[in-house]
């Protein structure tokens, strides 16, 4: 726990093939960034308590053999702002998560990489304490799959430029504002 520490950590694992993990036991922090060359390991609670949270799995965007942002079960992630999960995709490159994951922030939600889902559901929220300010964006071309796995999504508006796949499972689409739900291209 590194809570006390007044300023920004920054992790950059910059070096070739280069890793980050941030482990069991829960890892919370007032401002945080973490960049690798070869992916990000998250096995236990992710928490920033200021600022924006930010996780890059391949900050060089050149294929190194891995480059992923893997979530273990049972893990929460949480971000003070916004929260965004990026590998710049290519290759097998992507978010891996598997089992009970949150994926929460106070703001928006980027997913900018493809994100795989298995075993359980995954749960993303934007904007946790209902102060009307948080969108989840998925980037243009990248696709959240849960493989027949359920999927929460408890937003006020998704920016879809992206795809949403769940197979077989169920998507359960909570709008956090009261209003109607529109899919498609809907006049407002």
């Amino acid at each position: 726990n590194t809570s006390t520490i007044a300023n920004q950590i920054t992790l950059n694992a910059e070096r070739d093939n280069a890793r980050v993990r941030l482990g069991d036991g829960g890892n919370t922090v007032k401002y945080l960034d973490v960049h690798a060359d070869n992916g990000v390991h998250i096995t236990g609670d992710v928490t920033n308590t200021m600022g924006d949270l930010i996780i890059e799995g391949n900050m060089d965007g050149v294929w190194d053999g891995y480059d992923r942002i893997t979530i273990s079960d049972g893990v929460t992630v949480t971000s003070e702002n916004d929260l965004t999960l990026d590998t710049w995709h290519n290759n097998g490159a992507g978010i891996y998560s598997t089992g009970d994951v949150v994926l929460q922030s106070k703001n928006d939600v980027f997913i900018d990489s493809h994100l795989t889902h298995t075993n359980v559901g995954l749960v993303i929220t934007p904007d946790f304490d209902d102060s009307g300010v948080g969108d989840l964006y998925i980037a243009a071309s990248r696709l959240v799959n849960t493989q027949n796995t359920d999927l929460s999504l408890n937003v006020n508006q998704i920016f879809l430029n992206g795809s949403i796949s769940t197979g077989s499972a169920d998507l359960y689409l909570t709008d956090k504002l009261g209003r109607d739900i529109a899919l498609g291209d809907t006049a407002t």
